[in-house]
């Protein structure tokens, strides 16, 4: 089961790689 802060966590850690995947 996945918990609201997991998601959270699982999705701003993907939100930051990609972005800086953009950047760089």
């Amino acid at each position: 089961r996945v918990t609201f802060w997991g998601a959270f966590a699982m999705g701003l850690t993907y939100g930051v790689g990609a972005l800086f995947g953009a950047v760089v």
